[in-house]
């Protein structure tokens, strides 16, 4: 009997627990030529084409099953799950494009679908905001919010999201040491104060520098400007200093500094510029020049550095060639920080090293 049902699904059945699915297929469709309606046949094809891999396939045939018969909720599950196939194996490939689109086809379906809602926030951050209306809670989903809105410089809105996460965090100190980060990056205007005081030798007094400096903070980097206060050996003085930072793109900044001073505790020239070059896995490298005039003395140096972040970690060695009146001197710096708490408060140990030849 070739119209047999009982047969085919045997047959089929019996194939698919051999993992024979090129014979399933081909069994079940000689049932559908005897019976194109038959909704068993039907989602079984859809089911034999998922288990091929054919992911495309088998939704469009569940599709138009859950269409005509929309009570039916295994046809809805079937075809959500096998649109999330299809995405996951399209992102895989490395077509994000299309992973987009059928992901949002599956939205449309099951709005509050959290796998599908995971799987767009991965491609694209952007699409937090959308899938926090269904998950508001979601911790994963908020640190990619707050991803987003920090690579958008739209700190204030990224510090309420880091309170947010604060809130529903086991550790919130964390999330609100982060929160003060950001309100501190979208501040444009900073003024600071600083003391250094220097001891020698018992039977020189301490030598000291005072500084004010405003720092302006703009798109693209900052700009300070700094007046020092010194006292050496008996003697007063001023000094003028400005520095700057400049972003040219994610991977090069630069780094430039002038002074001046007309007095004796300060050189009377002082200048410097460093390109640096941002490279994978938290590595940095530098490369610049040194410029100083003091009484009658004229340098100049080369500066040189490869510094890398590794966890709460940055390491950095320095080295600076000075030329001299034909002679030349070394100097190596080692720099190791440990940052307490987002790169704010930090450790630090320096080792200097310096020869002559």
């Amino acid at each position: 009997n070739p119209t047999n049902t009982d047969a085919f699904r045997y047959l089929i059945n019996l194939e698919m627990q051999h993992a024979q699915t090129a014979a399933a297929l081909q069994w079940n469709d000689q049932a559908l030529q005897h019976y194109p309606q038959d909704t068993f046949f039907l989602f079984k094809k859809a089911g034999i084409l998922e288990a091929s891999g054919e992911y495309e396939a088998a939704a469009a045939i569940s599709r138009d099953l859950m269409t005509e018969y929309p009570l039916v909720q295994k046809y809805a599950y079937a075809y959500n799950e096998q649109l999330l196939s299809a995405a996951r194996r399209q992102l895989k490939n490395g077509q994000d494009t299309l992973a987009t689109k059928t992901l949002q086809t599956l939205l449309r379906s099951d709005e509050k679908n959290y796998d599908a809602w995971r799987a767009l926030v991965n491609i694209s951050s952007g699409h937090a905001d959308s899938a926090l209306q269904y998950f508001p809670n979601d911790t994963t989903l908020l640190k990619h919010k707050l991803g987003a809105l920090e690579q958008q410089k739209q700190y204030k809105a990224a510090a309420a999201t880091a309170e947010t996460l604060a809130g529903l965090s086991p550790s919130p100190q964390r999330w609100r040491n982060y929160a003060q980060m950001l309100k501190g990056k979208g501040m444009k205007n900073q003024l600071s104060i600083f003391h250094l005081q220097t001891v020698y030798s018992k039977d020189r007094p301490a030598a000291g520098i005072s500084s004010v400096q405003y720092t302006r903070f703009f798109s693209r980097g900052s700009g300070s400007l700094r007046m020092n206060y010194g006292h050496r050996q008996g003697n007063t003085g001023m000094q003028v200093e400005m520095e700057g930072y400049y972003n040219h793109s994610p991977k090069y900044y630069s780094y430039a500094s002038f002074s001046w001073s007309d007095s004796p505790v300060f050189p009377d020239i002082r200048a410097g510029y460093s390109l640096f070059r941002n490279f994978k896995k938290g590595w940095e490298a530098e490369l610049g020049g040194r410029y100083l005039k003091a009484d009658s003395l004229h340098t100049f140096t080369g500066v040189a550095s490869a510094g890398k972040y590794w966890g709460p970690f940055w390491t950095n060695l320095r080295v600076y060639a000075t030329v001299n009146e034909g002679n030349w001197y070394d100097t190596y710096t080692l720099t190791h920080r440990y940052y307490l708490n987002e790169q704010q408060d930090y450790l630090v140990l320096i080792a200097d090293m310096a020869t002559a030849r």
